[in-house]
């Protein structure tokens, strides 16, 4: 990175020569940005140094113990706010040898602070040397012609209001800025000359938006980019580049889009394809309820340097191809229709096993009747296999006489059947329901469910329920008094991170409830004290706690 010195020169009547130098004034691998109060220490502490009138400064005779703030032939001081004011220079009377002229060097400072760099500023408002100094005016001055035979120099904080050509000896940076005032100054736009770059240049800054607009023509050799040409980071919408068809009537023969050319051997540009967006419907102006602003798009193939529309996605969604379609992979649609203008489609098939869907919700619907051809056989795993459920709005029929549904197994008798008298029903919302007493391995079944037998299971025979406290005290649990006498719970106890855990025997005598709890564990702190009574032809499990979020998971066994 780039520093940048600055010096200041001062000479007195009598011809006295004094010098401060700053190094490193501007250091750009540290500072980018200085504030006025930061400009103006820099400045007043200058330290002193040889008297070199030309631009190149060796850097001898440095005296550190005396800096700018020292001299009584000069003064600076700070106008206006620390990180945006000004700095203004006096010319002190205090001696008696006083101050005649002082100078400015170092281009890169002195353009940014606004000030002449490399030309003597006179102390005297009006000078007329004899010799061949420069005649010096300071103040306003109104002339009717003005010859200049040199080279015109604008200080950095001159306004210039004229057609002014700019001359650039590529020496150094000239630049027009723009300087955005509204917190710290920063240089919002700038045009000119980058003598590093040996470069023109238009360049906007970071943080400010920058806008060329009411261009009718564009008129470039090339545009090259070496990442994207457009490129805009958007969060929560879409990155576009709109290209508009002025035209304001209503009609549907107009479009806007992007075309493609390729150039022969000759150097002749030939059409290569296009994407058009057309109008699908009158464009109404003002927004009138009920007026449609539908569009399709249009894309364009060249053949032999003709374009021809190829595809074409209407307003509703509808893809219209012109040719063949093609893949070398799946097609892959929710339906499938043909044309009544279709006369012949030519299928295909193949041997082995076909899939149909590759995931559990893959749904496939079939309009009228399906014939499935599979073995005779009854023991065979052929014909319609379903790892799921059968769903239908009407009967599935059976037509075997006796109505039986197969079940594939050794015994010929298994079936699940119904009939007016009894039967089983599956139900996706209710379960197993039966049609009068089922009975397992017993023909006579005056309960609900008789087994005879054991029951077994390879995992939990669960009959867990679960009751959310919702104030100090809530009944857990009810049995009936007419038809239980013993009841046995396993009670659990949840609230947040905390658990507790229990038994319970209740028996009852109609007219009193009696309850031993027995094995109670707990993490700490007791949740639930469970206690019993008669209630009607209830018997009651009441819980009371002050923690009124406390979950109960209970299993009963009751005779």
């Amino acid at each position: 990175m780039a520093t940048y010195d600055f010096r200041i020169l001062l000479e007195t009547v009598e011809g006295k020569k004094t010098s401060y130098y700053s190094s490193s004034f501007v250091d750009t691998s540290n500072n980018l940005i200085l504030s006025a109060s930061d400009a103006y220490h820099r400045i007043t502490g200058s330290i002193s140094a040889s008297y070199q009138n030309q631009t190149i400064f060796s850097g001898s005779n440095v005296n550190t113990s005396f800096t700018f703030k020292d001299n009584t032939l000069l003064s600076a001081s700070l106008s206006g706010s620390q990180e945006t004011g000004s700095i203004v220079f006096t010319a002190l009377d205090t001696e008696y040898d006083r101050l005649l002229r002082y100078k400015f060097i170092g281009e890169k400072v002195t353009n940014t602070l606004g000030l002449p760099s490399d030309q003597w500023i006179y102390v005297d408002q009006v000078r007329l040397p004899a010799d061949d100094e420069a005649n010096i005016f300071q103040g306003n001055a109104n002339l009717g012609n003005v010859v200049l035979t040199d080279t015109l120099t604008f200080a950095g904080g001159s306004d210039v209001n004229s057609d002014v050509p700019f001359l650039i000896d590529t020496g150094s940076d000239r630049y027009v800025k723009f300087i955005d005032e509204r917190g710290i100054s920063s240089v919002a736009l700038r045009m000119g000359y980058d003598s590093d770059a040996d470069t023109y240049e238009i360049s906007g800054s970071t943080g400010f938006t920058t806008k060329i607009g009411g261009i009718d023509e564009v008129n470039v050799t090339n545009i090259t980019s070496s990442g994207f040409i457009f490129s805009k980071a958007t969060d929560g919408g879409n990155s576009i580049i709109t290209i508009e068809n002025s035209n304001a009537d209503n009609g549907t023969d107009k479009g806007v889009g992007v075309e493609f050319k390729h150039y022969d051997t000759a150097g002749n540009s030939k059409n290569a394809g296009k994407i058009i967006a057309g109008k699908d419907s009158n464009y109404a102006a003002g927004g009138i309820p009920n007026v449609n602003y539908d569009s399709n798009l249009q894309f364009f193939t060249a053949i032999n340097g003709t374009d021809t529309e190829r595809l074409r996605i209407t307003s509703q969604g509808e893809a219209r191809f012109t040719g063949n379609i093609s893949a070398s992979g799946d097609i892959i649609g929710n339906r499938y229709i043909v044309n009544s203008t279709v006369s012949n489609i030519t299928q295909s098939f193949s041997s082995g096993s076909t899939i149909f869907g590759d995931t559990l919700n893959d749904t496939h619907q079939f309009t009228g009747s399906v014939f499935i051809t599979a073995s005779n056989s009854e023991n065979t795993k052929m014909g319609l296999i379903v790892d799921g459920n059968i769903s239908s709005s009407q009967n599935i029929i059976l037509e075997e006489s006796e109505g039986k549904l197969k079940l594939n197994g050794n015994v010929n008798d298994d079936q699940i059947y119904y009939a007016s008298t009894g039967g089983i029903i599956l139900d996706s919302n209710e379960g197993i329901t039966t049609i009068g007493n089922l009975g397992i391995g017993e023909t006579v079944h005056p309960k609900p469910l008789t087994v005879a037998g054991d029951i077994s299971a390879s995992g939990d025979i669960l009959n867990t329920q679960i009751v959310q406290m919702t104030n100090s005290s809530s009944v857990i649990n009810t049995f009936n008094t007419g038809s239980f006498q013993t009841c046995k719970y396993l009670l659990q106890v949840t609230s947040a991170s905390k658990i507790q855990s229990s038994e319970m025997l209740v028996m009852q005598n109609s007219s009193n409830a009696f309850n031993a709890e027995y094995a109670q564990i707990n993490s700490g702190l007791n949740l639930i004290d469970f206690t019993t009574e008669v209630n009607n032809s209830n018997v009651e499990l009441i819980g009371s706690s002050s923690f009124v979020n406390c979950s109960v998971k209970f299993v009963r066994t009751i005779i």
